[in-house]
């Protein structure tokens, strides 16, 4: 018996990192694409999805069944299919809606959670990441441009890769992907989501301080320095981006851009601009709405457990339901799953992984101190003001990393110990 499974010592474990966290970049990039090159291109995005999504299942059963299976991952395993199981009792209608649930569940935040659990390999994941830095930043382009597209799926998977190369490339004194970074997140701060901006902004305030909380203070004033250019200069573009709005409006409202296609002027066309100029920054965008929807559900019937995805029957008002009928907040989404008893519980269990972390970060590699608070931060605003952990690849990402054993930034190849974490298949 070991205590972990040799999973880090598989070499195409940093591939399939990389290629999970690009995983919905690169599906919604040739979807988006395909009307602009060539439109049958556009029916190869379901399958690229499938193999992405699927992929990273049978990954993770590769690495159980070769190298052994952890006991974490096992018993998560089981509680989440006795879960799911449970909660179909509770409310049969969700299960009208499983087939993408699952698929989501299963493939993007369990597989996930797993593959950054056992994760080591940041050094050559980040190389592989760099190589697709082009594809990003054309993503971003398209989907910005691209009537109709979601403004919250495209900031909240540029964020966190924007924050990635920003904090990568002052690491590695690589000019080149910083600014590669910086133009990411310009591009997605155009696009008005402030639950991701304001996760951005968490990552960079906490990168700066654990910096100086471990003492490197000359590469902190560094990186404070790099930051102060690189944000100033996008704050200043926006200023005078909404100076120009004001000054000269252009037909229709102004930049809606990616959220809806209005047919403003080039760099006009953002959604950002349109809610500075139109005083709806601060709007709840109808989340209010929702939130006591959820509230009055708990009120009726506080102790109740609705199941996973029963939030979703009391968010809807208007039929189909979906698996997309979340509360936008993990805590209301929990405390109606769960009941609030056992949903305080779960609240409170996530919340204290989170703080542990967080108080343990001046002791984990830099590298990996780059993954943890280019994706964390925004994980954690995403899941309290605009997505569900159920669907959410950030969350299974995010719950890996807060859980994944500090290591330097060149661990050895692994050892592992003599103890007894893992269930070791049966020898022929």
């Amino acid at each position: 018996m070991k205590k972990n499974p040799k999973y880090a010592n598989d070499k195409l474990y940093p591939l399939v990192v990389a290629l999970y966290l690009l995983a919905t970049v690169l599906v919604d990039l040739v979807r988006d694409i395909a009307p602009l090159v060539y439109m049958p291109l556009k029916g190869f995005a379901q399958p690229l999805r499938n193999v992405l999504y699927i992929g990273c299942v049978l990954y993770v059963a590769y690495l159980f069944f070769r190298y052994g299976f952890n006991w974490t991952d096992t018993i998560v395993f089981a509680a989440s299919v006795v879960l799911w199981g449970v909660s179909a009792l509770l409310s049969p209608e969700i299960t009208a809606f499983w087939k993408d649930a699952l698929l989501i569940f299963y493939a993007r935040v369990f597989a996930g959670f797993v593959l950054l659990r056992h994760f080591r390999g940041y050094e050559k994941c980040a190389r592989i990441l760099s190589w697709f830095i082009p594809l990003i930043i054309l993503y971003g382009i398209v989907g910005f441009f691209h009537a109709g597209k979601s403004y919250m799926t495209l900031s909240y998977n540029m964020m966190p890769l924007a924050l990635f190369f920003i904090f990568y490339g002052l690491r590695q004194k690589k000019m080149l992907l910083e600014i590669s970074g910086f133009l990411m997140f310009f591009i997605a701060s155009l696009l008005g989501s402030r639950g991701a901006l304001l996760g951005s902004v968490l990552g960079v305030i906490l990168y700066l301080v654990i910096l100086l909380a471990r003492g490197e203070k000359k590469e902190s004033g560094k990186c404070a320095l790099h930051m102060l250019i690189g944000f100033g200069a996008i704050v200043a573009f926006h200023l005078a981006l909404v100076n120009v709005s004001l000054r000269m409006p252009v037909p229709g409202n102004v930049g809606e851009g990616a959220s809806t296609g209005s047919s403003g002027g080039f760099l006009l066309n953002s959604r950002t601009t349109n809610m500075i100029v139109n005083g709806t920054l601060a709007s709840d965008t109808n989340r209010l709405n929702i939130y006591k929807r959820v509230l009055d559900g708990l009120a009726r019937e506080p102790f109740k457990p609705h199941g996973l995805l029963g939030d979703r029957l009391v968010v809807c008002i208007k039929p189909p339901v979906t698996y997309m009928n979340y509360p936008h907040n993990i805590v209301l989404e929990l405390l109606y799953q769960f009941g609030i008893p056992l949903g305080i519980v779960a609240v409170a269990g996530i919340a204290w992984i989170f703080i542990r972390k967080i108080r343990d970060l001046k002791k984990v590699g830099s590298m990996q101190l780059v993954y943890l608070l280019a994706f964390v931060p925004v994980t954690a605003v995403q899941l309290m003001l605009s997505s569900s952990y159920l669907v959410s690849w950030l969350f299974g990402a995010g719950m890996g990393l807060l859980l994944a054993k500090n290591c330097s930034d060149e661990p050895d190849p692994v050892q592992p110990e003599e103890t007894g974490d893992t269930l070791q298949p049966a020898e022929e």
